[in-house]
């Protein structure tokens, strides 16, 4: 009979590979998720600005609106879908007054957007 144990160490590896990807995937849609939802809105112009990328942050902008930040959504989860963890992820927003709102010139966000949603993740995993 025979009484040694062996554990395929690549299999383990490769599972744990991925069950990190997932947990990352899950952050960064979290993080980004408050970050969109927490943008003051007027005409809906910086949700629909939240621009995610993979490998490198995008520097247009865009003439859409996003009223209720869904659309952005959409297009952030199936990115993060997408990703590989050989890659960064960035969200960005070029907008020339999306400082101001982070700095809280807006009464619907007056403590910013990203500051406290990245205060709120750590807190949350």
């Amino acid at each position: 009979m025979n009484t040694t144990w062996t554990i395929p160490i690549d299999k383990c590896i490769s599972n744990l590979e991925q069950q990190l990807a997932m947990v990352v995937k899950k952050i960064a849609f979290d993080l980004f998720r408050k970050v969109i939802l927490k943008t003051p809105v007027l005409t809906g112009r910086a949700r629909a600005n939240w621009l995610v990328s993979v490998a490198e942050p995008r520097s247009e902008t865009v003439d859409e609106t996003d009223k209720t930040g869904m659309k952005t959504l959409s297009e952030v989860q199936g990115v993060i879908a997408g990703w590989e963890s050989d890659s960064d992820i960035y969200l960005s927003n070029n907008l020339p007054y999306i400082y101001g709102l982070e700095r809280g010139r807006s009464k619907k966000a007056p403590r910013g957007m990203v500051k406290i949603s990245i205060a709120e993740v750590l807190n949350e995993h």
